[in-house]
């Protein structure tokens, strides 16, 4: 049978050995990493999108990177201007950004001819 034990309200002070301080303005990470392409495709008609079943689940993401569309586009919505998000981003290169518009536009003009079974 169980023991019904008090819980313990002594203020304890948290673990910190074997730990880096947490700072809170990280800077990004720009070290220069090779990207995992091997299972990589482009998606026909954009340079700077592809795709792998094995990065994001299988999202679109920009070229030589692992970030996808969306998270570019909801950055974008956000940012005051693509140069805040260029900032936050420097692996993305700018010339993509007007092309995840246009994959995004694409997308959703395709969803809009696409019956819907009722």
């Amino acid at each position: 049978m169980a023991e019904n034990r008090e819980p313990r309200t002594e203020n304890r002070e948290p673990r910190t050995e074997n730990r880096e301080p947490r700072t809170e303005n990280r800077e990004p990470r720009t070290e220069n990493r090779e990207p995992r392409t091997e299972n990589r495709e482009p998606i026909e008609g954009y340079y700077w999108i592809e795709w792998d079943s094995g990065v994001v689940g299988g999202s679109p993401v920009v070229r030589g990177t692992q970030i996808s569309v969306s998270l570019v586009l909801a950055y974008l919505a956000e940012a005051s201007n693509p140069d805040d998000f260029l900032q936050r981003f420097p692996e993305i290169p700018k010339d993509s950004l007007g092309e995840v518009l246009r994959y995004a536009s694409d997308q959703v003009f395709k969803s809009r001819r696409t019956p819907t079974k009722s």
